[in-house]
């Protein structure tokens, strides 16, 4: 997927549709069908919510 990514950006960025309410809609395709997953900015941790962003600026799952 990095390679498609580095070569292809727009086939990566228009399986993502901002609903504009701090979601997206993400869209697999999952042989002649498409599923598709609604998900936010944060990610389950330790039993803790952490907003993506933040995790990236911070360089990973490590602890805090």
């Amino acid at each position: 997927m990095s390679s498609i990514a580095n070569e292809q950006p727009a086939f990566i960025q228009n399986r993502f549709t901002n609903n504009g309410d701090n979601t997206q809609t993400v869209r697999f395709e999952n042989g002649a069908v498409w599923d598709y997953v609604t998900v936010d900015r944060f990610l389950p941790q330790f039993g803790r919510v952490r907003s993506i962003g933040r995790l990236l600026r911070k360089g990973g799952g490590g602890s805090e």
